[in-house]
């Protein structure tokens, strides 16, 4: 007995010391990268050349290595191998790059959601577009989107990142303009029920947006934002008339009963991301908090400010089974806020269950569950007969959900006109599928129903819990 009790000893001995044991980086070699520079891709490197770390961490290591990698958006393949050498760890990254240019033709209709245009069949509201995202334009992960529309809306979009803006302290920029002229603009609820105005064929709303943000890494998954930003926004003089048949239009779309809104607006955000893959992640926890003010003393129509958290927490629980959760409050400082400018649940944020509604307010909170199991778990397939190497590699998954969400929603604003959805819980539970395929594209199809014995099918193609 004593002999066998020894015995274990020394093999756990044997194991502890050999996990404890310091390897050193020799060098980190990158094959593939045909036109994205090294210096990209070392910087999502959880270690580089001369670094050390112990041998029982190597696995963890490589696998944030090649997620940090694939995170960046600029391969289909990311493949880590090591060998030793004489003088320490060699790393080999094997990647394949993305095709970088891709035209974007747009074709849709301007609703919320698609039930709403079905419940009309309004071939007015069509809006069609060309856009064009141009990856890595100089091979520093810098990128140009520009997108014209026209139709119901017309649109203007121009945005251009450029990482290592400034290369010793680690700043990134973005640089963008938003133009958008509306026919139609939605000016408070009813019921929960987005209320909308129009003026015949004419546009009713102008608006223009400019921003500049700077990003402050830290790591590959820790940045500080800060943004700095004007609006613009023009609403036409008959306008003020349509208060005849639509009470309190103009006197509570904007903050002074004006035709012109207009101010700056700064933002500090922090982001701390450590999700395997952004697309659809299985694993990992991110966390969010922001805040900003919007007009000056002075100089502007308004003057107030916002300021939010959110955390998301993804658990695999087994190579098919998934658990998901994750919460997000957002806070507007200040009662004279224009409508547009408010916290909304049914535009930026959405609470399943309730797609069909809108609900603005001051102080919104939002706690979101997510059971996940895989029918196809998700992976990497390689599809040898493709003819193009750049879409030979892309991911796949396939996923049924269970899932449950809550709500809440308060307004202290002076355009609080529509209590029916405030002050109240709002729940939201159904099930769906998820298919998530190449270039990260993700499709979700889900039934759910509401506390309100309202129920629906819908489709999104956006991360259910962030």
């Amino acid at each position: 007995m004593l002999v066998r009790v020894w015995l274990l000893l020394v093999c756990y001995s044997w194991v502890f010391a050999v996990q404890a044991q310091t390897i050193r980086v020799d060098s980190v070699v990158i094959q593939g990268n045909v036109k994205t520079k090294e210096a990209v891709i070392l910087r999502q490197m959880a270690v580089v050349a001369g670094d050390t770390f112990q041998i029982g961490d190597l696995e963890a290591i490589k696998a944030t290595c090649r997620e940090n990698i694939y995170n960046l958006g600029l391969f289909t393949r990311v493949e880590l191998d090591t060998e030793w050498g004489p003088n320490g760890l060699l790393i080999w990254v094997r990647l394949q790059e993305r095709w970088f240019v891709l035209p974007q033709p747009y074709l849709a209709l301007e609703e919320r959601t698609f039930n709403e245009w079905w419940a009309d069949k309004d071939l007015d509201r069509l809006v069609y577009g060309l856009g064009v995202n141009w990856q890595n334009v100089s091979g520093w992960n810098d990128n140009l989107f520009v997108y014209a529309q026209n139709g119901y809306s017309r649109r203007l979009t121009v945005e251009f990142t450029r990482p290592f803006l400034f290369p010793k302290p680690q700043i990134d920029g973005t640089f963008s303009f938003y133009y958008t002229n509306n026919k139609e603009i939605g000016f408070g609820t009813r019921g929960g029920i987005l209320q909308l105005a129009r003026l015949g064929t004419g546009r009713i709303r102008e608006s223009f947006i400019g921003e500049a943000m700077f990003g402050k890494r830290f790591s590959a998954r820790k940045q500080l934002q800060f943004t700095l930003g004007f609006k613009s926004f023009h609403v036409h003089d008959s306008l003020l008339l349509l208060d005849t048949l639509q009470p309190n239009l103009s006197q509570f779309y904007l903050t002074d009963g004006a035709i012109r809104e207009q101010y700056p607006f700064y933002e500090l955000n922090f982001v701390n991301d450590q999700r395997d893959m952004k697309a659809f992640p299985l694993s990992g926890y991110k966390f969010n908090l922001f805040c900003g003010g919007f007009g000056l003393p002075g100089w502007g129509s308004s003057f107030f400010g916002k300021a939010g958290f959110g955390f998301s927490h993804h658990v695999p629980v087994s190579r098919r089974w998934n658990f998901a959760y994750g919460h997000q409050s957002f806070f507007l400082l200040g009662k004279k806020v224009p409508y547009y400018d408010k916290f909304f649940i049914g535009f930026e944020h959405f609470l399943r269950g309730f797609e069909p509604y809108v609900v603005d307010g001051s102080w919104v909170a939002l706690t979101k569950a997510e059971w996940k199991y895989a029918i196809i778990p998700r992976k990497f397939v390689h599809l040898k007969r493709v003819p193009f190497k750049r879409f030979q590699d892309m991911p796949l998954g396939f996923y049924l959900s269970l899932f449950s969400d809550a709500g809440h929603v308060r307004d202290h604003t002076f355009n609080n006109l529509d209590p029916f959805l405030k002050n109240r819980l709002l729940l939201g539970y159904g099930m769906g599928l998820n298919f998530f395929t190449i270039y990260d594209s993700l499709v979700r199809v889900e039934y759910s129903r509401n506390n309100l014995s309202g129920w629906g099918v819908y489709l999104s193609a956006l991360v259910s819990i962030q």
